[in-house]
C-alpha cells in the first residue's frame, strides 16, 4: 500500500473510531437483570441472565468478566463456560473459556474475543488470542485466527453444523458494539481501538491470502476438470473416427 494511502486509510479509521464512540458509547450499566433463580449471579452456581432493551451488564464467570449486550440471554454453566441464548457477549478472560450454543462451541485459550447469534447462526470474532470454532457434529475444528472471524450454523440432515470461511473482522459493526459495551472513557475506547487496528489489519491479509489460496485450488481445479472433459472428447471422437472406419470398410468389402 503507498505511504499516501495508507496515510489516508488510517485517518479514516480514526475518524470513523471516534464516530462510533461519539455515537454509541452511552449504553447504560444494568442496575437489575432478570435472573433464574432468583439472585445467582452472586452466587457460584447455574444461572440464567437476559439483558433488557438499551441496558448492558457485566457477568462474573469464574476469573472471566462477560460483557452482554442489550437484549443478551446467557446461561453460566460453570467457571469456565457459558451458553450464549441471544444477542452479543465480550469475553475477556486469562484462561480458558467457551461459549456454546446448540450449533457448537466457541473455545478459548484465554484473551478477549466476541461471540453473537441469532437464530440461524453463531459468528466469533477473535481480537487477541486465536479462537476454535467446533461445529455440531463435526470431527474436525475451525481455526480464527487474530483480526478475523467465523461462523457456526443450524445443524444439517447427516448431523454436522454448517459452518463458514474466515474473514476479516466486520469493521464498522465492531466498533459499534465495543464502544456500546466498554466500560473505559472514549479517549481509552480510541487508544484501544488504535492498538486493535494493528491485531484487524493482519487478519485482513490473513484472509486475502486466505481466498487467494482458494482461488488458486479454484482455478487448479477447473484447469484439472478442462483437461479431463477435454481427454474425454477425445476419446469419444477417435472412437467414432474409429467406427466410421469400420462402416467404410465393411460397405467396400461387400
Amino acid at each position: 500500500m503507498r505511504p499516501v494511502r495508507l496515510i489516508a486509510f488510517f485517518l479514516a479509521f480514526t475518524l470513523d473510531v471516534r464516530v462510533h464512540a461519539a455515537e454509541t458509547a452511552a449504553l447504560p450499566n444494568s442496575q437489575e437483570v432478570l435472573q433464574d433463580p432468583a439472585d445467582c449471579v452472586l452466587r457460584a452456581s447455574v444461572c440464567a441472565v437476559k439483558t433488557a432493551s438499551f441496558e448492558k451488564y457485566k457477568l462474573a464467570v469464574g476469573e472471566a468478566s462477560v460483557y452482554l449486550d442489550s437484549s443478551t440471554a446467557v446461561i453460566r454453566r460453570s467457571e469456565v463456560e457459558l451458553t450464549l441464548l441471544s444477542g452479543t457477549v465480550w469475553v475477556r478472560s486469562s484462561a480458558g473459556f467457551t461459549v456454546s450454543s446448540e450449533f457448537g462451541v466457541v473455545q478459548s485459550e484465554g484473551g478477549e474475543f466476541w461471540v453473537s447469534r441469532d437464530a440461524s447462526r453463531m459468528t466469533a470474532s477473535a481480537t487477541e488470542k486465536a479462537l476454535m470454532l467446533r461445529p455440531r457434529g463435526a470431527t474436525d475444528a475451525l481455526r480464527v485466527d487474530v483480526g478475523e472471524e467465523n461462523w457456526i450454523g443450524r445443524v444439517a440432515s447427516n448431523g454436522i453444523a454448517s459452518s463458514g470461511v474466515p474473514q476479516a473482522i466486520a469493521l464498522a459493526p465492531h466498533l459499534r458494539r465495543w464502544a456500546r459495551l466498554f466500560p473505559g472513557t472514549r479517549q481509552a475506547f480510541e487508544k484501544e481501538t488504535r492498538r486493535f487496528h494493528a491485531s484487524w489489519s493482519r487478519g485482513l491479509a490473513s484472509v486475502a491470502d486466505y481466498h487467494e489460496e482458494l482461488a488458486v485450488q479454484r482455478r487448479q481445479a477447473l484447469r484439472i476438470e478442462a483437461e479431463r472433459r477435454a481427454r474425454l472428447r477425445e476419446q469419444e471422437e477417435s472412437r467414432s473416427r474409429e467406427l466410421r472406419a469400420m462402416f467404410r470398410r465393411k460397405v467396400l468389402s461387400e
